[in-house]
């Protein structure tokens, strides 16, 4: 009886302070054109120490061709829902990247068997197939924080067998390629202005926006921007380049289908020209240019 007992205890402690061993992987399906995230548990953990509560995906894919839909999670008790995207960034200009997270009623318990792949989530995308699809790599990429937009990008498994983070690494840090994909949307315009040069982000267009007013402009401290919104509704960016094509402010607005008014602070701006983009999840909408004076 005393054996079995000390038995337990072993395989108890043993069970609690196994290092962080699960690894993400993608996949894609050319048939029914479905990517899927799963995840590879190199231990196993049995409950209680297969609860989970925590979970972040990353994924990159090139710039303008990566609009998610048709979600659908595997694992019982839990939702991975898209939590926010970024539209190629200025230290990886070629890429966008989108943020799934985990939802759970509070814990759920996993299913962790060693070397046996569990399918997390899988999605298809909104227009064609993305030219290259990845995982973000937590030890290597030019986005990682800091960063220009101050986001945490990464993955993450909270898990209590492995005291917090269980996440190690993904299966394979290699683009899965789409050889028909459409090309991608041309990252940067170059608009004569005066003796300058205006340099937008990417290629816009308008079709989003019925009508658009940045008032005063002149301005000091403030404009004023009143649009008629076409798109979805929900937060977007607003983001501010300068004459040289460098990004200087961003703005977090929650937009409603129709009418929308609201006030951005540029009194942190030198006197000049500025170019204003309204980014939505399919395109960088120009709203125009504002001069600010002292």
């Amino acid at each position: 009886m005393v054996r079995i007992f000390t038995t337990l205890i072993v395989l108890i402690i043993s069970q609690s302070v196994l290092p962080a061993q699960v690894r993400f992987f993608i996949d894609y399906n050319a048939r029914t054109t479905e990517y899927t995230v799963s995840m590879m548990p190199e231990r196993t953990w049995r409950s209680p120490y297969n609860k989970t509560a925590t979970g972040q995906v990353t994924i990159k894919a090139t710039t303008g061709q990566f609009f998610v839909k048709d979600i659908k999670s595997y694992v019982e008790d839990t939702k991975w829902v898209p939590s926010g995207r970024v539209t190629a960034p200025m230290e990886s200009p070629d890429y966008d990247y989108i943020f799934f997270r985990l939802k759970t009623p509070g814990l759920a318990e996993m299913p962790f068997k060693a070397f046996k792949p569990v399918k997390l989530f899988t999605f298809t995308l909104q227009y064609n197939c993305a030219r290259e699809v990845m995982l973000v790599s937590n030890t290597y990429d030019p986005f990682l924080p800091p960063n220009s937009r101050n986001v945490n990008i990464g993955n993450s498994l909270g898990v209590l067998g492995a005291n917090g983070e269980a996440y190690s690494g993904n299966v394979s840090n290699l683009p899965i390629f789409c050889p028909w994909a459409e090309p991608p949307a041309a990252k940067e315009v170059v608009v004569e202005e005066g003796v300058g040069k205006i340099v937008a982000p990417i290629k816009t267009e308008l079709v989003l926006v019925a009508e658009k007013l940045l008032y005063p402009n002149p301005t000091i401290n403030e404009v004023q921007v009143t649009l008629d919104w076409k798109g979805t509704s929900g937060p977007k960016s607003v983001v501010v380049y300068n004459a040289m094509g460098q990004m200087v402010q961003e703005f977090q607005e929650d937009l409603q289908v129709g009418a929308n008014k609201f006030t951005l602070n540029l009194s942190k701006l030198d006197n000049g020209i500025y170019n204003f983009f309204l980014v939505d999840d399919q395109q960088n909408l120009d709203l125009g240019k504002v001069i600010k004076i002292k």
